[in-house]
């Protein structure tokens, strides 16, 4: 018998109104074997649905793996550093409550997470299009399979790691103090950068761990969504450009980190270039101009070596400025 100090694998639920969805990811997380090494943290974010009915039926059937946190609403990021807190797990997994894992993978990656010792796993999902009910294999690498490096090394033969595909040994969160942004959306990036200074070895499962739902309707990495977020992904922005600015990196950390950073700032100018001239009420281009124009030394080495030019499509005047400002891109 397990107790929660001796669990290899904290899973931490960001859960807000998932009702309709928390019971396929749970019965995915329930595994003949595994469970008891399992500490399931199912992190209530102020749900106004039926969630916590929900969850307290499957607590009350695994009081030994499965815990209900109830707490305030604060953002996705919130219930992380929340899980992270309350983990007793060796290993720590953060998991949106409308997705899910492959029961195949989840066996695999236990029994091998009871020998690990990379500071972080890193291992492929399955991207799932709801709207047409089909799934497709993301490999996050090219490497072989059960490869171990030091992450230097590691992060000079990978573009960039979704959150879907990261574990990290618990300890390397709780003694770095690692903490997100909290009642804000698109913290995922902070989830995958903060980490990482602190982290010296990476090793990579070839397993399909996680199912990432995609295509839902109100998504925040729908157009809609990103429309209806656009401030908190320009705070976002300005969090991890500031992160990567006060800190000394080897190159490779560095132009890893950096690269998410000007990848960020692609995709909100990307958001912007989607509205109407009726939504640019929602956004302080003065702000932003100055943020990018004052911080340029620490993504403008990428962008020079990369061509993305806006074309302007509306004759707004502050808008010209950030496409002015991104025109400076430069094919490598």
């Amino acid at each position: 018998m397990h107790h929660v100090s001796d669990k290899i694998l904290t899973v931490s639920i960001a859960a807000y109104n998932v009702e309709k969805t928390l019971p396929k990811l749970l019965e995915s997380l329930i595994i003949k074997n595994v469970i008891g090494r399992l500490q399931i943290l199912i992190i209530n974010d102020g749900s106004t649905d039926n969630t916590v009915n929900v969850a307290k039926k499957y607590v009350a059937e695994y009081p030994k793996s499965i815990f209900l946190i109830n707490k305030k609403n604060g953002g996705h990021g919130s219930t992380i550093n929340e899980g992270i807190k309350l983990a007793k797990g060796k290993y720590f997994k953060m998991i949106d409550g409308d997705d899910w894992v492959t029961s195949n993978g989840l066996i695999e990656v236990v029994n091998r997470l009871e020998k690990e010792n990379a500071d972080i796993v890193i291992h492929d999902y399955i991207d799932y299009y709801e709207y047409n009910d089909s799934e497709q294999l993301e490999k996050i690498c090219k490497y072989k399979d059960n490869t171990f490096l030091e992450t230097n090394k590691f992060l000079t033969g990978i573009e960039w790691v979704r959150f879907h595909g990261i574990i990290y040994k618990t300890s390397l969160l709780k003694f770095n103090r690692i903490k997100l942004s909290e009642k804000v959306f698109y913290d995922d990036i902070q989830y995958i950068m903060y980490p990482l200074p602190y982290a010296k070895t990476v090793r990579y499962y070839s397993i399909p761990l996680y199912c990432y739902r995609l295509g839902r309707i109100g998504q925040s990495i729908s157009i809609e969504g990103r429309k209806k977020h656009i401030k908190d992904a320009f705070l976002v922005g300005k969090e991890i450009t500031l992160f990567i600015k006060k800190g000394r990196y080897d190159p490779s950390l560095f132009k890893y980190m950096q690269n998410g950073v000007v990848n960020h700032w692609k995709w909100y100018i990307g958001t912007l270039m989607s509205f109407n001239i009726n939504e640019y009420t929602n956004v302080n281009f003065d702000e932003l101009i100055n943020f990018l124009r004052n911080n340029a030394e620490n993504i403008d080495c990428i962008l020079q070596k990369q061509l993305f030019v806006y074309r302007c499509m509306t004759k707004n005047r502050l808008l010209n400025k950030i496409i002015f400002f991104f025109y400076k891109m430069k094919r490598g």
